[in-house]
């Protein structure tokens, strides 16, 4: 009877003592869709389940930038989005996971990168394929970061105008550049403020410095920030951390979410790995 009874307490020990481990070893990953996107969407939710199949608890949010009616627009601010990272970082801690990451897709990428220059709690933060608007090829004359906000200051004095005129929260149709593209945005001049101001989110001189996490920084071949060195040189801006990686994939930039979770999940093991 008492071998019994050491047998079921070693047991429980042991199974305690795997259940402390495994609790004090969860990863929680808040994924960032890019603009114009559903977290359901394949290039999205292929991401999600493979980072879910290694284990980690995932979340994808709906985030302001989404769109509808095939319509690109923001439904709310960058501080909205922000809450909710806030929130949904809030959630993943209390259901045990000792290990915060923030994952995001292009504008997504850019917003990780925002809020974790202004918030803690969180262990790391994953751009993929990062797209700062505003910002174009360095020159032969001046081979370093070249801001040329142009399009963001004429959009800018537009937003300030509708404010003006009492028209902050009505809809209204501005343009934005990203990755060399031209598009328009529909949202109020108060929510495109919010992403857009030019000493903003907008301003990867100005944000990545601010880092104190770790980051994985993951371009894509084909984009047009990779092809003239703005990824690797905005990158680098982040302070040195030895954990700090810059990848490069052979993909598009729509692609590259679903091509990303062989790095992603490398790259966060090693940061639990210290």
């Amino acid at each position: 009877m008492k071998y019994l009874q050491y047998l079921f307490t070693f047991i429980f020990i042991i199974s305690f003592n795997i259940g402390v481990a495994f609790a004090e070893d969860r990863v929680g990953v808040v994924l960032l869709h890019g603009i114009g996107t559903q977290p359901q969407w394949s290039k999205n939710s292929t991401l999600a389940s493979n980072l879910r199949s290694e284990g980690y608890d995932v979340v994808t949010p709906i985030f302001p930038w989404a769109g509808k009616n095939g319509k690109t627009e923001y439904n709310g601010s960058l501080q909205d989005a922000y809450s909710l990272i806030s929130e949904k970082v809030s959630d993943l801690k209390s259901q045990g996971n000792k290990y915060i990451f923030l994952a995001g897709h292009s504008v997504g990428a850019v917003a990780s990168f925002g809020y974790a220059s202004e918030h803690s709690g969180i262990n790391g933060v994953i751009g993929v394929t990062p797209g700062f608007p505003g910002w174009d090829a360095p020159t032969p004359m001046n081979n370093s970061l070249d801001f040329k906000p142009k399009i963001l200051e004429n959009m800018s004095n537009r937003a300030h105008k509708r404010i003006d005129m009492g028209k902050g929260d009505e809809d209204f149709e501005f343009v934005t550049k990203n990755h060399g593209k031209k598009f328009k945005i529909w949202t109020t001049p108060n929510n495109y403020l919010s992403f857009h101001h030019l000493e903003g989110v907008s301003r990867m001189d100005l944000v990545m410095p601010k880092l104190n996490v770790p980051v994985l920084w993951i371009s894509t071949s084909e984009d047009v920030f990779t092809e003239n060195g703005l990824s690797e040189e905005a990158y680098s801006l982040a302070p040195n951390n030895e954990m700090n990686k810059y990848v490069e994939i052979s993909t598009q930039h729509n692609s590259a979410p679903a091509n990303s979770e062989e790095h992603i999940i490398s790259w966060i093991n090693k940061v639990k790995g210290g």
